[in-house]
């Protein structure tokens, strides 16, 4: 457990089951950060709240055994850095793919982008903040043809290489907040706050769009995922199967999602059993409560108000 992280301890029986918050280095999958992770930890039952691209870096919040239980009781809001390359454009929507459109942008003295055609249009930082506004709130979004979103079982992407056309339907997200930390032309740092399902790289082309002049996704990193900030995280690199263990938050971090209700030996027996139990002392506007005995988290119950019964919706123990 990370210093000064004050969660109960887990029971021996839970003992293996928890989280990691991972800094995500760039280049790998998140597939390829729980394939690692299986290797170092001895641990095979893995999964992760929110998938990062290779490209991008940061939180990456991986669940070990029943952790992944708790996935969908947790806040998948998400708060990255952004830079998007102005005057570019590309079938993946970011610098991975193939540009077929470039300005020009130099870095660490090597020219990475060369110019081609007519000059680029330069839009002017009022231009991309009247822009931005339009990308803020609930708005509906195209995801881009390289993502993972599944068309008759098959991934998008994976149609996408095979040179076939990708028609994806837009789907609703919510943008909360979008802030301009700094714009050299042709690069533009936002930081941007959303809900989960937001393509951060369908966001820098419709941009890049709405601007005229094209724009795609050259850097991206994590900063918070839910509950998890990079404060907790530990780069990959730096874990080993000596000292992993001294990074796991335990299933107990669902407190802060969930309100916790204590129960007794004879309400967990019941509940164990599939039985509902009789409380008159909750709150009704909860639904979902985590449920601890003897300060561990052994389920999450679902309240019923009308009844006043609490019924076991996932019994861990």
């Amino acid at each position: 457990m990370l210093p000064g992280t004050n969660y109960p301890k887990t029971t021996t029986s839970l003992s293996l089951s928890g989280f990691l918050v991972i800094d995500k280095p760039t280049g790998l999958t998140s597939f390829d950060v729980i394939r690692q992770l299986k290797k170092i930890t001895g641990i095979k039952h893995i999964g992760h709240t929110g998938t990062l691209d290779p490209l991008a870096t940061g939180v990456l919040v991986v669940g070990f055994n029943k952790a992944t239980r708790l996935f969908e009781f947790l806040n998948h809001d998400k708060i990255y850095t952004a830079e998007i390359l102005l005057g570019a454009t590309s079938d993946t929507y970011d610098t991975d793919g193939q540009v077929t459109k470039k300005a020009s942008i130099k870095k660490q003295g090597q020219t990475l982008w060369e110019q081609l055609g007519s000059d680029p249009v330069f839009p002017t930082l009022a231009e991309i903040q009247t822009a931005l506004t339009g990308f803020t709130g609930k708005i509906e979004q195209i995801p881009p043809s390289f993502s993972a979103i599944k068309i008759q079982g098959q991934k998008a992407y994976e149609l996408a290489r095979q040179g076939k056309t990708v028609v994806l339907k837009a789907r609703p997200v919510i943008i909360h907040q979008i802030q301009i930390l700094d714009y050299q032309f042709p690069s533009l740092k936002l930081q941007i706050s959303c809900s989960a399902g937001t393509y951060i790289r369908s966001l820098a082309h419709d941009l890049g769009e709405k601007l005229g002049c094209g724009g795609c996704l050259a850097g991206l990193r994590r900063l918070q995922a839910g509950q998890f900030t990079l404060a907790q995280s530990i780069p990959l690199k730096q874990l080993s199967s000596a000292n992993w263990q001294g990074y796991f938050l335990p299933l107990e971090i669902i407190f802060n999602e969930l309100l916790a209700v204590e129960i007794n030996e004879k309400e967990l027996d019941q509940l164990q059993k599939g039985q509902d139990v009789s409380r008159t002392d909750l709150p009704t506007d909860k639904c979902y409560f985590s449920l601890v005995y003897q300060k561990s988290l052994v389920g999450i119950g679902k309240y019923q108000s009308d009844s006043q019964k609490i019924k076991p919706f996932k019994i861990l123990t």
